[in-house]
Formats: C-alpha cells, sequence, structure tokens
C-alpha cells in the first residue's frame, strides 16, 4: 500500500475529510458545528494513515475511510445512521467524480505522468488541492442557493409519521447505494489504471468480489425502490383518508352551528306569535328553513365522497356567511379519476373561493358541474380580481396572494392532479368583478 508522510496527510486528508462531509451533509440540508466536523476529519485523516501502512490492496483504504466517516457522524456527532450513510457516500462520489475529472486535466497541464504525481509525495497533496476545494464551492453554493435533496416535512399523526421517515430512509438509503454504485464502476476504472501505470498484478479474488459487491448493491436498489413506490401509494391513501375526515369535520360543524341557533329559533318564533304577527313568523320560518335545508340541497347518486365534500362545503360556508350555490347538470361519474384526488382538486379550489371572498361584501360562491364535447367541466366562480402575476405563476408551488400563514400550496397540488389524471386546468378573469377557476376531464 502506497504511504505519505504525515504532514502531507494532515495537509491533504484532513481538509478532504471535512469537505466530503460538509458537502454530503448540506444536500441532505443537515448542519454540523465546524469545530465538531474538523475533529471528526483529524480522527479520519489519522484512521486513513494507519490503514495505509497495512498491507492491503490499493483503494481498500478508501473504503475505509468511507466506514470511519459514517461511524463518526452516526455515533460521535449523533446524526442519524441513514443521514450519515448518505452524506459520506454523496460526499465520495462528489470527490470522486472530480478527482476522475481532473487529474487528465492536471496531467495535461503540469506535462507530467500519473506516475510522476503518484511517486512525490507533495505533488500528489497539490494535484488534489482543486478538487477539494472545487467540492468546498458546491457545498457552499448548496446552502447559499438552497440546493438540497431533501426537504422538511410538516407533522403528521403516528401512522403517516412511521410510513414518512421509513421512506425518508429508503430514500437516503437509495442514495447511498447509487452512490455507491457510481464509485465502485469509476474506481474499478481508475485503479485499472493506477495498475497499469505502477504495474501492479491484477488480484481475481478482489476483481470477483467488486464485481458481486456491484451486482448486490444493484439488486438492493431495485427492491428499495419498490419499497418506496408501495410506500408512496400508501402516503397517498392515507392523505385522501385525512382529507375525507376533515371534510366530514367540516360538515358536522356546519349542522352543530345550525342546531347550536335551534333554540333561539323556537323562541323567536313563539314570540312573534304571542304579538300576533302571523306573518312576520311564516317569513322567518322560511328564511330559517332555507338556511337549514341547506346541507340537503344535493344528491349526486353513486358519487358518496364528492356528495359528503360539497355538503361539508356547504356547512363551512354557511357558517362563514357565504352563499355557496351547487349545479349538477352532468354525472361526474363518467370523469376517470380517483374520487380522493377529484375531492381535493375541488376542494381546494373551493377553499380558495372561500378564502377569497369572506372579506368582502359579495360573499357568494358557485360551482357548476356541466358536460362539455365530450368532456365533464367543473366551474367554481367567486366575485374577485386576480393579481396581475396569477396567470403566470399559477402552478408555482409557494406562491401565494393571500399573505399570512397560507402556504401557497392548494393550487400547485390542482394542478399536480389534474395534468396527472389528463385534465385541463386554468383560471381567469371571467368578467371584471368575477373570477373563473375551471378543470375539465374526458368524459
Amino acid at each position: 500500500m502506497d504511504k505519505l508522510p504525515l504532514a502531507a496527510m494532515i495537509l491533504y486528508s484532513i481538509p478532504e475529510s471535512a469537505v466530503v462531509c460538509w458537502f454530503g451533509l448540506s444536500l441532505l440540508g443537515l448542519r454540523v458545528g465546524g469545530r465538531r466536523l474538523l475533529l471528526v476529519a483529524v480522527a479520519a485523516s489519522l484512521f486513513s494513515l494507519a490503514v495505509r501502512g497495512l498491507p492491503v490492496p490499493y483503494g481498500v483504504h478508501t473504503l475505509a475511510h468511507l466506514v470511519f466517516l459514517v461511524t463518526a457522524l452516526w455515533v460521535g456527532l449523533g446524526v442519524n445512521f441513514w443521514h450519515s450513510l448518505a452524506a459520506c457516500s454523496l460526499g465520495f462520489l462528489g470527490l470522486g467524480l472530480l478527482e476522475m475529472s481532473l487529474v487528465p486535466v492536471t496531467c495535461s497541464v503540469s506535462g507530467l505522468t500519473l506516475r510522476e504525481i503518484m511517486a512525490s509525495a507533495w505533488l500528489r497533496v497539490a494535484a488534489g488541492a482543486p478538487q477539494v476545494l472545487l467540492l468546498a464551492a458546491a457545498a457552499w453554493a448548496v446552502n447559499r442557493f438552497d440546493l438540497r435533496l431533501t426537504r422538511a416535512r410538516p407533522r403528521s399523526g403516528p401512522r403517516a409519521g412511521a410510513a414518512v421517515a421509513q421512506r425518508q430512509a429508503l430514500f437516503l438509503s437509495l442514495i447511498a447505494l447509487v452512490s455507491m454504485q457510481v464509485l465502485l464502476v469509476a474506481g474499478a476504472n481508475f485503479n485499472a489504471v493506477v495498475r497499469t501505470v505502477f504495474r501492479i498484478p491484477a488480484s481475481a479474488p478482489m476483481t470477483g468480489a467488486a464485481t458481486l459487491l456491484v451486482m448486490v448493491v444493484a439488486m438492493v436498489s431495485v427492491l428499495v425502490v419498490a419499497r418506496l413506490l408501495r410506500l408512496s401509494e400508501e402516503l397517498a391513501q392515507h392523505q385522501a383518508d385525512v382529507e375525507n375526515w376533515r371534510h366530514v369535520g367540516e360538515l358536522f360543524r356546519g349542522m352543530q352551528a345550525q342546531r347550536h341557533d335551534f333554540l333561539n329559533h323556537v323562541q323567536t318564533l313563539l314570540g312573534l306569535l304571542q304579538l300576533g304577527r302571523a306573518q312576520e313568523a311564516e317569513r322567518y320560518i322560511q328564511d330559517v328553513f332555507a338556511d337549514t335545508t341547506t346541507l340537503n340541497t344535493v344528491s349526486i347518486p353513486g358519487q358518496p365522497s364528492l356528495m359528503a365534500l360539497l355538503h361539508a362545503k356547504m356547512g363551512s360556508a354557511a357558517a362563514r356567511g357565504i352563499a355557496f350555490d351547487v349545479r349538477v347538470l352532468a354525472d361526474p361519474q363518467r370523469v376517470q379519476v380517483p374520487s380522493h384526488e377529484l375531492n381535493r382538486i375541488l376542494g381546494n379550489l373551493l377553499d380558495n373561493a372561500f378564502d377569497a371572498v369572506e372579506a368582502t361584501e359579495r360573499r357568494t360562491v358557485s360551482l357548476s358541474i356541466e358536460r362539455e364535447q365530450e368532456r365533464v367541466v367543473f366551474a367554481v366562480r367567486n366575485p374577485g380580481q386576480l393579481p396581475a402575476t396569477m396567470p403566470d405563476r399559477l402552478c408555482e408551488a409557494g406562491f401565494t396572494s393571500k399573505g399570512g400563514s397560507h402556504l401557497g400550496m392548494g393550487l400547485a397540488i390542482v394542478c399536480e392532479l389534474v395534468a396527472r389524471n389528463g385534465g385541463r386546468f386554468s383560471l381567469r378573469q371571467e368578467q371584471p368583478d368575477q373570477v373563473l377557476a375551471r378543470v375539465d376531464f374526458p368524459g
């Protein structure tokens, strides 16, 4: 095994280890203190120096270095194991690709051969400095421009939280596996070059072990991807269930709000009758009856989930003092869209419309379901005016014109679900004082 002087190892290996961890952790959105990271880098460089002094095949020190860094981040710094594995794998992948790209350039520019560079410890340190600097610049850019691969997820219930945690662990392990595959294949080619330059005989057992390792990693990657897909389906179903229960909750809250006032209505009617004002009592009954029957005006046979959604929105609108009109002129069953996804689309559009009119004088929202040219059209109308930038940023996640605590995800979700199911979505100013949100699907 090749050896480097202690000073050269300290000048090169310590910065290399620190930057590898920094780059990988930055891609995963994790922060570790500079001093703690430096301690890990020092320990890793000393460990690598010790391994280089052992009679082991070329390249084994890199694998040992990777294992040590993962263990140091996990055990020493308390970073989650999957984060540690993925971060170190990504860091080594970035460093390895830079090394294999820059070494030929260094040889060409300097006029030195790889043998000459490898023969001098200080030339090896000098040749390796650019790749470490570039990797450090990449880590800075990831933090500066927020180029993370993973994002923090909102809190959820125990069932969804466990599924999200499992999916995140699988995603991180997939990152590590893919990085290892690239490193193994690229490293095998690089080692072949090194053996040729230094006339090191190939080791049949080592070559067979490397090939077997690549195959195992590839098969495990396929299994991880399959499990990720299953988990994604389970989470989608869970989100649909949560959405449906939310709509049911809105329905019950609307009914409770109306029943809460029932005694007051009865007392008012009794007073009017005792005063002999029968006509006023009749008008009062008609107004109350119109309000309390709002929840029972829509019937969509064969679409219980959609009917539940609309009843829930009617209750919510009544509680917020919004006049919500629904016209069903076409059969929604003709639309080949999963019921939970159709509910998410209409639920988001109606919520946006309710929010838009709640602080205005004209508090009216309408939903019509019609059929036009072999397509079923869902149209939501409300008074108001669209911001000038809305059409261009319609499907942009995080964009909102509401301000406050709104996350700007509603229309982005609508765009994604409509496109996934072969539909069309538009939001436009239908009249100077009226906004139209239109979704249509083949049917």
